[in-house]
């Protein structure tokens, strides 16, 4: 009886890890894989607490394949946490959607849901986002915090449908694009089974996207705010252009950040600064907001170990009560931010000073016949130059001097 028992027990273990294994290789077969990658030293972003805050490095504006991006959701975490990053937003185009053809995916929630299953259990917090995306004034707008993506935009239902873009003339061809499409405007000949007709895209792919952003973008863009805000969510305003440096708000910003709706601008994009959306920003109470707006890998557009600026991405310095996303969020509504650009270091006066005192600090002083020797300790990645303001002489050749990272 033993010896049986024992068999028995012995084949539902065979089965059970037989199971098992089979598990593990479907996901390993199937998934689109984790995302485990350790800070790289040379990538790392570091910058230390403040006093009163935890100073969390964040990258408020990315892309994936799921809008104008050339990587999956999971590239970006990796991303992330070889950069060192606390909080990820991958903010998808809610309108434009290049790569229709290939990933026909409706749901506006799909990017973010396969960020947050790749950063499970990872130092990395996953902020739901997208970007509002319309011509003219009202431009390019992120939320941030959103809770269902879809509701931002115009959805199809059974009795909408894309107009043919299959003509048997040139001018009919023209008539379409000029009527259906402000980007793209023409005709083209083709050439398909021995028939030839005419077009208003070239490509496929092109005329998918396009018609699709004409249709997605419907939905009145201030409307499009206001329900992003009714989901309790974060907007700022992105890679502003101005004509010149004292340009004001347009007529659409300017309504919006009166009716409390717009809660930020990005103040540097990529290699760009704008100085005028700094001094708009401090005009009109708005969070200083920077940003990588990625689109390539990482390391092609952000390098580091090279001579040449901008070396790392630009990221938000957020400084919050916790690490929580609630905490992140609320640091965000209450401006407490700091921009990193390149080699420099925007912010509210409060806040700049919080983090110098947290990144400044004297390691030692030794007394010399001739004087005294003083050694500064810089705990973050931004050089700093500092500049003497009493008459003590720091150097015998200048007032300034730096103190690297």
């Amino acid at each position: 009886m033993k010896n049986r028992k024992f068999v028995r027990t012995a084949a539902r273990m065979m089965r059970f890890a037989t199971l098992t294994s089979a598990v593990c290789l479907a996901h390993a077969v199937f998934a689109h894989g984790p995302a485990h990658p350790k800070e790289n030293a040379e990538r790392a972003i570091h910058f230390p607490d403040t006093e009163n805050y935890k100073t969390l490095v964040v990258d408020l504006h990315t892309h994936s394949v799921f809008s104008d991006g050339h990587v999956w959701p999971t590239v970006r975490v990796s991303e992330a946490l070889r950069d060192g990053l606390d909080g990820l937003a991958i903010t998808e185009h809610l309108e434009f959607q290049p790569h229709l053809s290939d990933i026909p995916h409706p749901d506006r929630n799909r990017a973010f849901a396969e960020a947050l299953r790749a950063a499970e259990g990872l130092p990395l917090t996953v902020i739901p986002g997208v970007e509002i995306t319309r011509l003219g004034d009202p431009g390019h707008i992120n939320a941030i915090f959103v809770q269902d993506a879809n509701l931002l935009v115009k959805q199809p239902t059974s009795t909408d449908e894309i107009p043919s873009a299959r003509f048997d003339t040139r001018e009919k061809a023209e008539a379409f694009s000029i009527k259906n499409s402000s980007l793209f405007r023409g005709a083209h000949e083709v050439s398909e089974n021995g028939e030839t007709f005419w077009r208003p895209f070239a490509d496929d792919a092109l005329y998918q996207s396009i018609m699709n952003y004409g249709f997605a973008s419907q939905m009145d863009p201030y409307a499009a705010v206001e329900a992003a805000n009714k989901q309790g969510a974060f907007l700022f305003w992105n890679h502003p252009g101005f004509e010149n440096t004292g340009s004001e708000l347009n007529k659409f910003h300017h309504t919006v950040v009166n009716d409390g709706l717009l809660h930020g601008v990005e103040i540097a994009n990529g290699d760009r600064y704008y100085p005028n959306a700094h001094r708009l920003a401090l005009k009109h109470d708005l969070a200083l907001i920077g940003v990588s707006d990625v689109h390539e890998l990482i390391e092609w557009d952000y390098r580091p170990e090279a001579a040449h600026n901008p070396g790392h991405r630009p990221v938000t310095l957020v400084l919050a009560e916790n690490e929580s996303l609630a905490a992140m969020k609320d640091a965000l509504f209450a401006r407490r931010s700091i921009v990193w650009w390149k080699d420099r270091l925007i912010g509210r006066q409060p806040h700049i000073d919080g983090l110098l005192a947290a990144i400044l600090s004297i390691d030692s002083v030794e007394e010399e016949a001739w004087g005294r020797v003083v050694r500064f300790r810089n705990d973050s990645d931004a050089p700093l130059q500092l500049r003497a303001l009493s008459d003590t002489q720091f150097t015998s050749q200048t007032a300034t001097f730096s103190i690297a990272p």
